[in-house]
Protein backbone atom coordinates (compact mmCIF):
# COMPACT_ATOMS: atom_id res chain seq x y z
CA UNK A 1 0.00 0.00 0.00
CA UNK A 2 1.00 3.42 -1.08
CA UNK A 3 1.34 6.16 1.59
CA UNK A 4 -1.38 8.91 1.52
CA UNK A 5 -1.34 12.11 3.55
CA UNK A 6 -5.04 13.95 3.47
CA UNK A 7 -8.15 14.05 4.80
CA UNK A 8 -8.83 15.59 8.59
CA UNK A 9 -4.79 15.65 8.79
CA UNK A 10 -4.78 18.87 6.06
CA UNK A 11 -7.22 20.77 8.10
CA UNK A 12 -4.76 21.43 10.76
CA UNK A 13 -2.33 23.56 8.39
CA UNK A 14 -5.28 26.02 7.47
CA UNK A 15 -6.50 26.82 11.20
CA UNK A 16 -4.91 30.06 12.76
CA UNK A 17 -5.23 28.32 16.71
CA UNK A 18 -5.33 24.76 17.94
CA UNK A 19 -5.68 23.11 20.88
CA UNK A 20 -3.40 20.44 21.41
CA UNK A 21 -3.68 18.42 24.78
CA UNK A 22 -0.95 18.97 27.44
CA UNK A 23 1.21 15.98 27.27
CA UNK A 24 0.83 13.90 30.50
CA UNK A 25 -2.70 15.78 31.48
CA UNK A 26 -6.27 16.08 30.15
CA UNK A 27 -5.94 19.63 29.59
CA UNK A 28 -5.54 21.55 26.25
CA UNK A 29 -4.11 24.93 26.02
CA UNK A 30 -4.73 27.15 23.12
CA UNK A 31 -1.68 28.33 20.55
CA UNK A 32 -0.97 30.14 17.34
CA UNK A 33 -0.55 26.93 14.53
CA UNK A 34 3.06 27.45 13.34
CA UNK A 35 3.10 24.34 11.82
CA UNK A 36 5.84 22.93 8.80
CA UNK A 37 5.12 19.55 7.90
CA UNK A 38 8.05 17.26 6.30
CA UNK A 39 7.70 14.16 4.87
CA UNK A 40 9.83 11.29 3.54
CA UNK A 41 8.42 8.37 1.13
CA UNK A 42 8.34 6.60 -1.29
CA UNK A 43 5.62 6.94 -3.89
CA UNK A 44 4.21 9.01 -1.34
CA UNK A 45 0.20 10.30 -2.71
CA UNK A 46 -1.61 12.99 -1.69
CA UNK A 47 -5.30 13.16 -1.71
CA UNK A 48 -8.35 15.17 -0.55
CA UNK A 49 -6.78 18.79 -0.56
CA UNK A 50 -3.63 17.92 -0.11
CA UNK A 51 -1.95 18.37 -3.36
CA UNK A 52 -2.96 22.25 -3.09
CA UNK A 53 -1.35 22.31 0.17
CA UNK A 54 1.86 20.82 -0.65
CA UNK A 55 5.13 21.79 -2.06
CA UNK A 56 6.50 18.34 -3.56
CA UNK A 57 10.35 18.16 -3.87
CA UNK A 58 12.57 15.18 -4.84
CA UNK A 59 16.56 15.64 -4.73
CA UNK A 60 18.37 13.00 -6.82
CA UNK A 61 22.68 13.59 -6.11
CA UNK A 62 23.49 10.85 -8.61
CA UNK A 63 25.42 8.80 -6.17
CA UNK A 64 24.66 5.71 -4.03
CA UNK A 65 26.28 7.35 -1.19
CA UNK A 66 25.41 11.37 -1.56
CA UNK A 67 26.76 11.50 2.26
CA UNK A 68 30.18 11.39 1.26
CA UNK A 69 30.11 14.06 -2.21
CA UNK A 70 32.41 16.48 -2.25
CA UNK A 71 31.27 19.71 -3.58
CA UNK A 72 33.97 22.24 -6.25
CA UNK A 73 33.00 25.29 -3.88
CA UNK A 74 31.50 25.63 -0.43
CA UNK A 75 27.87 26.46 -0.83
CA UNK A 76 27.65 28.56 2.46
CA UNK A 77 29.97 30.69 0.33
CA UNK A 78 28.27 31.08 -2.76
CA UNK A 79 25.00 32.07 -0.59
CA UNK A 80 26.36 34.76 1.24
CA UNK A 81 28.08 35.76 -2.20
CA UNK A 82 24.30 35.59 -4.20
CA UNK A 83 22.36 36.33 -1.15
CA UNK A 84 20.12 38.72 -3.27
CA UNK A 85 19.16 35.80 -5.55
CA UNK A 86 18.17 33.58 -2.69
CA UNK A 87 16.27 35.90 -0.53
CA UNK A 88 14.13 37.36 -4.02
CA UNK A 89 13.28 33.54 -4.48
CA UNK A 90 12.22 33.46 -1.02
CA UNK A 91 10.42 36.80 -1.38
CA UNK A 92 8.69 35.12 -4.77
CA UNK A 93 7.31 32.42 -2.42
CA UNK A 94 6.06 34.62 0.23
CA UNK A 95 4.56 37.11 -2.48
CA UNK A 96 3.03 33.93 -4.46
CA UNK A 97 1.01 32.99 -1.24
CA UNK A 98 -0.04 36.15 -0.36
CA UNK A 99 -1.20 36.57 -3.90
CA UNK A 100 -3.22 33.16 -3.65
CA UNK A 101 -4.99 34.78 -0.27
CA UNK A 102 -5.71 37.79 -1.66
CA UNK A 103 -6.77 36.36 -5.02
CA UNK A 104 -9.46 33.88 -2.60
CA UNK A 105 -10.46 36.86 -0.75
CA UNK A 106 -11.67 39.22 -3.89
CA UNK A 107 -13.28 35.87 -5.49
CA UNK A 108 -10.46 35.26 -8.04
CA UNK A 109 -11.09 32.54 -10.66
CA UNK A 110 -8.44 31.33 -13.10
CA UNK A 111 -10.70 33.26 -16.12
CA UNK A 112 -10.92 36.59 -13.73
CA UNK A 113 -7.19 36.16 -12.70
CA UNK A 114 -5.76 38.75 -15.61
CA UNK A 115 -8.93 41.39 -14.97
CA UNK A 116 -8.32 41.74 -11.55
CA UNK A 117 -4.23 42.29 -12.19
CA UNK A 118 -2.77 39.36 -11.23
CA UNK A 119 0.15 37.57 -12.96
CA UNK A 120 -0.08 33.93 -13.60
Amino acid sequence: MLPRLGGNGSKIGERPNVNPRVLGKSKTVRVANRITTFCTAYNLGLTGDMPRRALLCSLDARIERPEEREFKSDPVERVLAERGKYIAAALTVVRSRHGAIFSKAVGATASNRIRIGFRS
